[in-house]
């Protein structure tokens, strides 16, 4: 309806502008079912760099693009321009004026290079960002990758009325009563060519967005991608919560997810609760498990001394045999279970049970060198939680160097994520904007997303594609290539990302730059708008480990990798306390108070008053050594523990306890995220390039080859380094690249022969005007994706406007 009214203030006639006004409001009236917004004439987009030229359309940088004028005289820096409403002729200054195009009109882009960074190898697929409006920069795209990409992601504007997107031009505001209808309108046309970019069989299409039009956003997904599979996934971005009048503190963002035929989210951990399981230590330590109470417990266990690893296990020797009278194994060391004193002791399994365990890598063997009865100490993941493990309770995430396995507890029997994502990581002010701050000194970028966020989103889709091709053509700070390269480091994939993003100023740097009398086009402009002064800095400066002040990046990057560290518990001597001195349970109860309940609650205290010690705080105080065997039974099952306190004046007691304690404890071992200093950078390699636009004719007559190079080089995949300056040849096969350019086809039989030497060629290219003779060339290099130049690609965008 938006386009209609449109059209109808066009109208000069007042009596019928009035009439026809009644019908359209009368027609609005009616209700209809689904989503139903204004459609609004095409959107207009200012060509900034386009070179004037006669017969061009243009506008006022600064005014409304509704204005148009025609181009007919270019003198030096001025232009005569005809008022395309009144037919006025009249000069202005060059700088003022600027090309204008209706979307949809035919436009020929091209890849214009501004800059580049390096870091990865030059053979290495590479990365781009295109600074350019978006629906222009889709067009290419769908020229060079259609039916390719495997993920999708955005993050386009909110539309909640802050003036932080324009539509013909213009900053929308809370003030524009179109403004719903308006976005709706601007992402049905993006999102209708986005759609031939996804791979239609196994993709995935993401969608960051907020409540202001979720709604009416999952309406518009299901009208254009009617059939596929959608899902909401709420995420948690602002824990504190961001205040909003008279309502709930939000602290949630969404993400939008539309799959496409086999596309969906990877089998992965869930981010909550990873920690490692208990191994029990195999020797029995309480005074009733002695080697008489149980008659199949006691036997051999045979330790390869080179490799520590059980090379065999014994048969069970009753009691009046001599443990040392069994047989030996060269290289072994014949290993029973004894307490330090030689006290006999039993295995807590038997032996077939503990060769199951040994079969599956669910046992540990460490040297101890204090137990000369004992030499190695054993350790083993017990029945229940073998069980566990095979039921998907537990999980298997890797193995330690002896090779036996870390198997963790996720506190979830679901490993898939669920659709509520909540994390410390996904904060969008630490890990978004304090991120971007660090890296670019002079510019701030509003509410960029955390980067673990967009990487826990890329993960989930992406982790068994390491080759896979992600678009963003919202790209804003740059984060979602930020955490390609981040997922990439992880797992040694070969993502290649390509950002789009227009140069725009915000609002009020435009209101400043324009009070000033600068123009889009003039370099402080250009030189402070998003792309080149926040997503271009990011992306480089990410690569290369230093901010934009060349300092390295402070800090380090969380990775989604683990590993196992062990580390010894703590004991105590507490001897400033004289035990004489605290014998009633409120004192214990005082002066376990005093260590705060973190460490261990007074009411951990047991009745006797003897100890305190619990499930799951870190520290355990013995007040009354009498109570010795007592305390190692309840130190047996107590992980958790790694602090131990004792309070005694004598020392060899203390000694005896601390040294019995550890043992039955072991070392703890922990699960620590990996980190990776910022200051390393990535492998990684991006161009960036601006979109720039072409002359039919120019092309036609073979005059701008060495302008479309980089979009033969795009198309290709961006491999290797990306071809430049071609001299006047009849054929190019560009150093370490996939794609050769017959640019004479009167040379073809050399080039055929030339080509016997380059292998891994995967793209020919053929300038021939010739349907006929490009058939026949292209019949000769089977295998081979071929195409006619320049036919194919004006061809293309000739039909993309109509």
């Amino acid at each position: 309806m938006a386009a209609i009214n449109d059209l109808v203030n066009q109208i000069s006639d007042v009596h019928l502008r009035a009439r026809l006004s009644e019908e359209v409001a009368y027609l609005t009236k009616k209700k209809k079912f689904g989503l139903v917004f204004e459609e609004h004439l095409p959107e207009k987009t200012l060509l900034y760099n386009s070179e004037l030229q006669v017969g061009m359309t243009v506008c006022y940088k600064n005014k409304s693009v509704d204005d148009t004028y025609l181009v007919t005289d270019i003198n030096d820096n001025e232009v005569t321009l005809r008022n395309l409403k009144t037919g006025e002729l009249f000069s202005e200054e060059k700088r003022k004026v600027v090309q204008i195009r209706r979307f949809g009109e035919a436009v020929f882009p091209v890849l214009k290079h501004v800059d580049s960074v390096q870091k990865g190898s030059k053979d290495a697929a590479w990365h781009m960002l295109i600074e350019a409006d978006n629906y222009h920069a889709l067009q290419l795209l769908d020229y060079l990758y259609p039916g390719e990409v495997d993920c999708i992601y955005i993050d386009p504007p909110y539309n909640t009325g802050a003036r932080d997107w324009k539509y013909n031009n213009s900053f929308v505001d809370s003030n524009d009563e179109w403004r719903h209808s308006k976005w709706l309108a601007f992402m049905k046309r993006r999102l209708e060519l986005a759609k031939k970019l996804l791979k239609p069989d196994d993709s995935v299409l993401i969608i960051a967005i907020d409540d202001s039009e979720l709604f009416a956003l999952g309406m518009l997904l299901e009208e254009l991608f009617k059939g596929s599979e959608r899902q909401i996934i709420n995420i948690t971005i602002n824990p504190k919560g961001k205040a909003r009048e008279q309502r709930l503190s939000q602290v949630d963002e969404y993400l939008l997810v539309v799959y496409f035929g086999n596309g969906g989210a990877q089998e992965m951990l869930d981010e909550g609760g990873l920690e490692e399981i208990r191994w029990p230590y195999l020797r029995r330590s309480e005074p009733s498990s002695v080697r008489s109470s149980r008659k199949n417990q006691f036997y051999p266990i045979y330790v390869e001394n080179e490799t520590k690893k059980i090379f065999k296990i014994g048969e069970p020797i009753t009691i009046e045999v001599d443990r040392n009278s069994v047989p030996q194994i060269n290289g072994c060391t014949a290993v029973f279970p004894v307490t330090e004193e030689g006290l006999e002791m039993i295995w807590g399994l038997t032996g077939p049970s503990l060769q199951l365990a040994v079969d599956e890598d669910y046992v540990q063997v460490n040297f101890n060198k204090k137990n000369k009865f004992q030499p190695y100490t054993i350790k083993y993941v017990t029945a229940p939680s073998i069980v566990k493990v095979e039921n998907g309770d537990y999980s298997v995430v890797g193995r330690r160097d002896d090779g036996s396995k870390i198997v963790v507890s996720t506190q979830s029997s679901s490993k898939r994520k669920t659709t509520v994502w909540k994390k410390n990581l996904y904060d969008a002010n630490k890990y978004g904007t304090q991120i971007v701050s660090s890296i670019i000194k002079n510019k701030q970028f509003p509410f960029p997303k955390s980067l673990y966020a967009v990487h826990d989103t890329l993960k989930s889709f992406l982790s068994n594609k390491k080759d896979g091709l992600v678009v963003d053509f919202f790209a804003g700070s740059g984060t979602t290539l930020h955490a390609l390269n981040l997922l990439n480091l992880e797992d040694g994939g070969n993502r290649r990302g390509i950002l789009v993003t227009n140069n725009e100023v915000s609002s009020s740097e435009e209101t400043e730059f324009l009070g000033k009398g600068y123009l889009p086009g003039d370099d402080v402009w250009e030189d402070n708008g998003i792309c080149r002064s926040v997503t271009w800095p990011r992306v480089k400066h990410s690569i290369l480990g230093v901010d934009t002040d060349g300092v390295s990046i402070d800090g380090n990057y969380y990775l989604d990798k683990y590993r196992m560290e062990s580390k010894k518990r703590t004991v105590k001597q507490i001897d400033y306390l004289s035990p004489s001195k605290v014998t009633t349970v409120a004192q214990k109860k005082k002066i376990i108070s005093l260590l705060g309940t973190k460490r261990i609650p007074s009411t951990k205290l047991v009745s006797s008053g003897a100890f305190a010690i619990d499930n799951e705080k870190p520290t355990a105080i013995l007040f009354d050594l009498s109570y010795e065997e007592e305390w190692y039974q309840e130190l047996e099952a107590k992980d958790n523990v790694t602090e131990v306190l004792i309070v005694t004046e004598d020392k060899s007691a203390y000694k005896r306890i601390s040294e019995k304690s550890i043992e039955i404890l072991g070392t703890k071992d922990s699960y620590f995220q990996e980190e990776r200093a910022k200051s390393v950078g990535f492998k990684s390699n991006c161009e960036f390039f601006s979109l720039d636009f072409l002359n039919k004719d120019d092309v036609e007559l073979g005059n701008e080859f060495e302008s479309i190079l980089p979009i033969l080089w795009a198309k290709s995949g961006c491999v290797g380094m990306r071809p430049e300056n071609v001299e006047d040849v009849d054929f190019i096969f560009p150093i370490e690249s996939n794609f050769s350019v017959l640019i004479n086809e009167y040379a073809f039989a050399q080039f055929k022969e030339e080509m016997k030497n380059h292998v891994g060629i995967e793209y020919f290219y053929i300038v021939t005007n010739s349907n006929e003779a490009f058939s026949e060339m292209a019949s000769e290099f089977s295998g081979v994706n071929s195409y006619q130049l320049y036919k194919d690609y004006l061809d293309n965008f000739m039909i993309q406007g109509v």
